[in-house]
C-alpha cells in the first residue's frame, strides 16, 4: 500500500500527541532481533565457508591420491556425496544471504521463508554429515551445536520474530492511515468529491491539520448547518 509521506508524517505527529504507540522493528525487540540475526547469520556463513573449503581440500586431496584408472566404487560414492553436500550448503547459504538482504530491505514474508527453510535443511544436513561424531560421543557434540545448530536456530527465531513485528506494525499503520485519510475526506466531502486524482494528491502533499481553534470552529459550523437542515 502506497502512502503519502506528508500524511504519514502528520499522522505520526498526531499519534505522538495523543500517546498512541505501536511496536516497531526499529526499536526494542525488533532491534534486538535484527542485530542478533546479523551476528549469527555472519557466524553461520563463516562456518559454511570453512566447511566448504575444508571439504573441497579433502576431496581434491583424495582425487589426487587416486591413480587415473583405478577408481573404486567407494571412491566414486564419496565424490558424489561430497559434491552433493557442497552444492546443497552453497545453495542454502546463498538463500540465507538473500534472506539477510530481505531483512534489511524490510521484505518480511520473503525474509521469513528464505531464513526458515534453509536453516531447517542445514540443521539436518550437518547432523547427517557429522553422524560419525554423533556415534562416538554421548549426546549432541558441542562442535555441532556451536557451528551449526545454535546459530541456525537463532537465525530462524530472530528472523521470524522480526518479520512478525514488521507485519503487525505495517497492518496497524495501514489501518491508522486509512482512518486518518477518511477523516480528512469526511471534513469536506463536497469539495473533495470534485477533485481530480492529481488535485487530491497535491492536496495531500500540502495538507496541514487544523489547529484546535480551527477544528472547534469547523465543528460549530457543521452543527449549525445540521440544525438548519433539520
Amino acid at each position: 500500500m502506497k502512502k503519502n509521506k506528508n500524511i504519514l508524517l502528520q499522522m505520526h505527529r498526531h499519534e505522538a500527541k495523543t500517546g498512541v504507540r505501536r511496536t516497531s522493528v526499529e526499536h526494542g525487540l525488533g532491534t534486538f532481533c535484527k542485530w542478533s540475526y546479523l551476528i549469527f547469520a555472519s557466524w553461520a556463513t563463516l562456518m559454511h565457508l570453512l566447511y566448504f573449503v575444508s571439504v573441497s581440500i579433502q576431496r581434491n586431496h583424495t582425487i589426487d591420491a587416486q591413480s587415473g584408472d583405478a577408481v573404486s566404487i567407494i571412491f566414486e560414492d564419496y565424490i558424489n556425496v561430497t559434491s552433493g553436500s557442497l552444492t546443497l550448503v552453497g545453495i542454502m547459504s546463498a538463500l540465507i544471504i538473500a534472506g539477510a538482504v530481505c531483512l534489511l530491505a524490510k521484505w518480511y514474508i520473503p525474509c521469513a521463508v528464505l531464513n526458515l527453510f534453509p536453516s531447517i535443511v542445514l540443521i539436518f544436513h550437518f547432523k547427517t554429515r557429522m553422524s560419525d561424531l554423533f556415534a562416538v560421543t554421548e549426546g549432541i557434540p558441542l562442535s555441532y551445536v556451536l557451528r551449526h545448530l545454535l546459530p541456525l536456530i537463532i537465525i530462524s527465531a530472530a528472523a521470524i520474530t522480526y518479520c512478525v513485528i514488521g507485519v503487525l506494525f505495517t497492518i496497524s499503520e495501514n489501518r491508522a492511515y486509512d482512518r486518518f485519510v477518511s477523516k480528512i475526506y469526511e471534513q469536506h466531502p463536497d469539495r473533495f468529491g470534485k477533485m481530480t486524482d492529481e488535485e487530491w494528491n497535491e492536496f495531500l502533499d500540502n495538507y496541514t491539520p487544523p489547529s484546535r481553534k480551527e477544528a472547534k470552529r469547523a465543528r460549530r459550523e457543521k452543527n449549525k448547518k445540521a440544525k438548519t437542515e433539520e
